[in-house]
């Protein structure tokens, strides 16, 4: 059964594994630029929250982004810092179905598409949860 917490305003999955895990995806750069996205599972052939699916990978630079997705986390795999995540759809009463009212807030980890770096990125890092 699927539990959420509402705090001001914000969604977090109380129940983690109901996401099924993570996948990962990671660029083919220099180990100081590469980046890693990753997406709860559901999100490869579903829509949470008025994002995705994403059924590849999607990263900023698409012609070095691997072509599948790992099964795994960014912070398992030397990516321990979060940086970017996903915007929240306000108002939403159903994560399945999007009803969009505009953006507030960001989404937690185990609700979105979040972009990981190892550290030495050259850009500013949001925080790592």
């Amino acid at each position: 059964m699927l539990k959420y917490l509402v705090v001001l305003g914000a969604i977090a999955a109380a129940d983690a594994q109901f996401w099924g895990g993570y996948y990962y995806a990671v660029t083919e750069a220099s180990r100081a630029e590469a980046e890693c996205v990753q997406v709860p599972k559901k999100l490869i052939e579903e829509t949470l929250y008025c994002h995705g699916p994403y059924p590849k990978p999607t990263c900023k630079d698409e012609d070095k982004c691997m072509k599948e997705w790992k099964e795994g986390s960014c912070a398992d795999n030397g990516f321990p810092l979060i940086h970017e995540r996903s915007m929240n759809a306000t108002g939403q009463t159903d994560p399945e179905k999007c009803d969009w009212k505009g953006w507030f807030g960001f989404l937690a980890t185990e609700l979105s598409r979040t972009s990981w770096v190892n550290g030495s990125f050259p850009s500013v890092v949001v925080k790592s949860d």
